[in-house]
């Protein structure tokens, strides 16, 4: 949600919801270690996505169930990129079926 005057952006404080569900989430998205929101915890406009706003009043409103997912975070609290298997078993098992290598693969299920 953003006010334009004078081409500077003005950015609005919302307020943490009452919702316990829906602030659980906000909190979560935060990722402020140690800290709980209270009934006077604000969080800037800039972290939610255009289409959490309600522009149809005269106001601009945050919409019910909005969830902020706009984060800058530094680099240690980005999440680590999930790692591709790299052994020669797991490069075994994206082969299509009968193609192993020259190896023979058991079904297990089937021998017992």
């Amino acid at each position: 949600m953003f006010k334009y005057t004078w081409n500077i952006c003005i950015y609005v404080l919302c307020r943490f919801p009452k919702d316990e569900e829906i602030r659980r989430q906000w909190v979560v998205n935060v990722r402020r270690e140690n800290w709980k929101a209270t009934d006077s915890s604000v969080l800037c406009s800039s972290h939610f996505e255009e289409g959490c706003f309600d522009r149809t009043g005269q106001t601009v409103r945050l919409r019910d169930g909005a969830i902020p997912t706009i984060f800058d975070f530094p680099q240690h609290l980005q999440p680590k990129p999930v790692k591709q298997r790299s052994s020669r078993t797991s490069g075994m098992a994206q082969l299509p079926a009968g193609e192993h290598g020259g190896f023979i693969a058991y079904n297990l299920l089937s021998v017992c």
